[in-house]
């Protein structure tokens, strides 16, 4: 597994744990779970 720091730049840094084979909308659908943001208003950029 590999976890993932996401900020929404607003405060907020949730670290999520995913599989590497996972695909990016099911990074979303757990990102979304924790934060409780739509997974379709969320875009994830590489700082």
């Amino acid at each position: 597994m590999i976890e993932i720091i996401c900020n929404d730049r607003l405060g907020k840094k949730v670290r999520v744990k995913c599989n590497p084979s996972d695909t990016v909308g099911e990074l979303k659908q757990l990102i979304s779970a924790q934060t409780g943001t739509d997974a379709s208003k969320i875009i994830l950029k590489k700082w």
